[in-house]
């Protein structure tokens, strides 16, 4: 939501949710090995995330060429974890 609060000043504010569901790999017997920084491995297979924000920001015109914003964002994270049953090699 975007509102107009005089000539100079614009108000933004905003909330959103993002839910992601990972399917984590079955460790191999050399996991290490060849391992990218961004992958990661678990005894639960399969988990969920919930992400919810709310921001708010404060745009002000002050000269022709010069704008300032000041602006805040709050997150929370929730996890859960999905158990299933396998069978490790």
């Amino acid at each position: 939501m975007i509102k107009q609060l005089n000539e100079q000043n614009e108000l933004t504010m905003g909330i959103g949710a993002r839910y992601t569901r990972l399917k984590i790999p079955t460790a191999r017997v050399n996991y290490y090995t060849g391992m990218q920084p961004y992958q990661r491995l678990a005894y639960e297979r399969v988990q969920r995330e919930q992400i919810y924000h709310v921001s708010s920001q404060l745009e002000t015109q002050l000269t022709d060429k010069l704008t300032s914003s000041l602006g805040i964002k709050a997150l929370s994270t929730l996890h859960a974890t999905i158990q299933q049953s396998y069978s490790r090699n």
